[in-house]
Parts: C-alpha cells; structure tokens; sequence
C-alpha cells in the first residue's frame, strides 16, 4: 500500500542513496533517495532535522520525491 506523506526527521546516518532517519516517535526510517536530485551537502549532516515528502513501501522503507530543510513554519 503506497501512502504518501510529508514528515519530519533527523538524520542518523547517509550510505550511498539510502538515509537512516528518525521520526518524531524515535523510529528508524530507511529513505532511499535514488530517485531524486542529490540535496544539497549542509542538508544532509548526522543530526540535521528535514522534511520529506514521498510515501511508504512499508513500515521501515520511505521513498523519497522531495527533501527540504525543517523550518518551525511547516509546523501547523
């Protein structure tokens, strides 16, 4: 089932076109970003919190359409 969503995140780890995040519940997301241009290097530091659009394959793999910085503005 293909849901899509936007969401918040942290990033624990980046390995090639995967990024490990974690969700607001302390979830362990794998995001693959193959299918996307390559954000930018300051987006994708260990710690950084980022928005990502795209849907889920399941309950651990998340395929990214769009990766943005978080900003409290998104919040609502």
């Amino acid at each position: 089932k293909k849901t899509t969503a936007t969401l918040k995140f942290e990033i624990e780890k980046v390995k090639n076109d995967i990024l490990y995040v974690r969700d607001l519940d302390g979830y362990i997301w794998e995001v693959d970003i193959a299918g996307i241009p390559r954000p930018p290097l300051e987006l994708m530091q260990i710690g950084m919190h980022i928005r990502i659009l795209g849907f889920s394959l399941d309950e651990e793999i998340f395929i990214a359409e769009s990766i943005r910085p978080w900003r409290p503005s998104f919040i609502k």
